[in-house]
């Protein structure tokens, strides 16, 4: 009996790479670019914005997305850490965005931990520069 292979032409062949390399540049774009974490320069002792952008897939209800933000500053007396919870607001197709006040207490390096209800932590990090 002779075994029959499954044949393509060359267009389903183009159209199958064509919807898989779409589909691996959404994921890239949604996963690895579209979320963050991240604050603008700082200066001992003045206010700045923490901003971060997440997205939580086919959330049931996106008016109740929750989340804990955790600074972890390390400076050279030791290390302090400060978390805040809060609520996300929708912007539209499963993203949510965050903004939050913070004022550095003393020079370092402080990092961020952004962590949805039920998802993973999203990393950033920045200076708090001396005042000068």
């Amino acid at each position: 009996m002779a075994r029959r292979w499954y044949q393509f032409s060359l267009k389903s062949l183009m159209a199958a790479v064509v919807v898989i390399c779409l589909g691996l540049g959404g994921w890239h774009l949604l996963w690895t670019k579209g979320q963050y974490v991240e604050a603008e320069p700082a200066v001992v002792g003045q206010p700045i914005k923490i901003r971060g952008r997440f997205f939580r897939f086919l959330e049931l209800d996106p008016e109740d997305c929750w989340y804990a933000l955790n600074a972890i500053h390390k400076t050279k007396s030791g290390i302090s850490s400060t978390t805040k919870y809060g609520h996300a607001p929708h912007i539209g197709y499963w993203t949510f965005e965050i903004e939050h006040e913070y004022i550095p207490d003393c020079a370092g390096e402080v990092t961020l931990r952004l962590t949805p209800s039920g998802g993973s932590p999203i990393r950033g990090s920045f200076v708090v520069r001396g005042a000068e």
